[in-house]
């Protein structure tokens, strides 16, 4: 500072020759004659003065203290840019911190393969489609792959070995096809039990079944709907058999329900359901997602068109049409999806087209006829898509191709048959004409026995899913590939 007129200026400036002049005053300083004056405290406190965060505008960061400490703040503080170093999008520390274990873009470990560089966003597609040891065919087809890219690059190097590196892919390929094949030929040709719904003792609390009548499939996600029918409610399984929800109670209100029994589901109307409310007479539709809701209802007691009297199996043609197993009516009756009745076939007696107690019935994916299991008459009835009778076939017995009471049928997308005849204690299966083509069951409570089993139902993954009615649970099988 000068000693004459006070003026501020920089140490460093007076070092440099000839600039010892005050820039206000002109006078030439001597600091040997103390005309200036050191001012090093007006660094001390420069550094002591009070300040904000530089964030406080940008990221709203609310700190204030000594200008000496900024540096330290800004090191530490939580509104301070950062990147994530995975998708190199910026934003504040405080967003960091969350965002990093949860970016699309990380490195995760696949666990099955023990690869450490699947990205968290691609781990679900990568453990179904290219993990090469999910499944032993992955594992032949992950060895192919490496063998043929070797034999490439030794190809290349020694162009001699081109021949032969084709004719060792070859057999390789070959080799590894025979293997595959084997594997599906042990595996494939007989029926596997792959698991179970409820506890197999009959019960009231969520997940627990008494006398599970029906069971149906939603095409949308496979979700298992199940008529638990002496609890008077539906309960909603997801495809590995945790439970979801559970809707109704016993009575004749909205959502009540008095012995439902038949259930199917309408990809068609965003998953709606359809339930055979049997004791009160009616059907009744319900929304999807996320809980079943009452929707509607159509139907009284009575035999006029569009009455019911107890309602067993129900069903949902390609032409979006609810078909209904009168039961005790002992006819068929067709409506359309707001359930306006539409027409109706059968009568009581056992002559062709005519039925006693009709229980079950599906629609053929491939055709969209409409299959009957006629109970008290120990036999199968298909009907075209308008009621016309076509053929039958089954009767009274326990041998091959005979019925005792059916009561479910189930019919997959190569139109094969499937009966769960009920009273033998067993399911068959059927081509589509009527042959008998394997059987699967006997009496009992072990996996893969049954103890009258009723409705079925095909799954996504073409496993057959049947309500094993007196055991109190429901049976997912894998049917044979004939």
């Amino acid at each position: 500072m000068c000693l004459f007129c006070n003026a501020i200026f920089c140490r460093e400036c007076l070092s440099v020759a000839n600039a010892n002049r005050c820039s206000r005053c002109s006078r030439v300083l001597e600091a040997a004659q103390n005309q200036i004056v050191p001012m090093a405290p007006l660094t001390q406190l420069a550094s002591l003065l009070r300040v904000f965060c530089p964030n406080s505008d940008t990221g709203g960061c609310s700190w204030s203290g000594e200008r000496q400490h900024v540096a330290a703040h800004l090191s530490e503080c939580e509104q301070r840019t950062a990147q994530c170093e995975h998708c190199g999008e910026a934003r504040t520390a405080a967003w960091l911190a969350q965002h990093r274990d949860r970016c699309g873009r990380r490195l995760v470990a696949c666990g099955v393969c023990d690869r450490l560089d699947v990205q968290a966003r691609c781990l679900a597609f990568h453990r179904a489609e290219r993990c090469v040891r999910r499944s032993l065919e992955a594992r032949v087809e992950y060895a192919e792959r490496t063998v043929a890219c070797l034999l490439a690059r030794l190809a290349l190097a020694v162009p001699a070995m081109a021949t032969c590196a084709r004719d060792v892919a070859d057999e390789l390929c070959t080799e590894s096809r025979e293997v595959e094949r084997r594997w599906a030929d042990e595996h494939e040709r007989e029926w596997a039990f792959q698991f179970a719904l409820g506890s197999g003792t009959p019960g009231s609390a969520p997940g627990q079944l008494s006398t599970p009548l029906a069971v149906a499939v939603d095409p949308l996600d496979g979700r298992v709907l199940v008529t638990d029918s002496n609890n008077h409610r539906v309960q909603v399984f997801a495809r590995d058999g945790h439970l979801l929800a559970a809707l109704g109670s016993r009575g004749s209100g909205d959502d009540q329900f008095n012995l439902p029994i038949g259930i199917a589901v309408d990809a068609s109307h965003d998953g709606r359901i359809v339930v055979a409310d049997s004791h009160n007479h009616r059907v009744q539709v319900l929304s999807r997602a996320p809980t079943p809701e009452f929707k509607f209802e159509f139907g009284t007691h009575g035999s006029r068109d569009g009455q019911f009297s107890r309602p067993y199996g129900i069903a949902i043609d390609r032409q979006r049409r609810i078909v209904v197993a009168d039961s005790h009516n002992h006819r068929i009756q067709v409506f359309s999806s707001d359930g306006r009745f539409l027409f109706k076939f059968g009568t009581h007696g056992g002559a062709e087209s005519y039925f006693t107690l009709p229980s079950g019935v599906a629609i053929d994916p491939l055709d969209g006829n409409i299959v009957v299991a006629d109970n008290e008459n120990h036999r199968i009835q298909v009907f075209a898509s308008d009621g016309r009778y076509l053929f039958a076939f089954g009767t009274n017995g326990t041998g091959d191709g005979q019925f005792r009471y059916p009561w479910g049928v189930a019919i997959d997308q190569h139109g094969r048959m499937f009966v769960a005849d009920c009273v033998n204690d067993r399911v068959q299966m059927f081509a589509r004409d009527g042959s008998f083509l394997a059987k699967y069951g006997t009496q009992g409570s072990a996996d893969g026995h049954f103890m009258h089993p009723w409705g079925m139902a095909i799954d996504l993954d073409g496993c057959l899913v049947v309500a094993d009615t007196r055991n109190h649970r429901v049976q997912v099988i894998r049917p044979p590939t004939i």
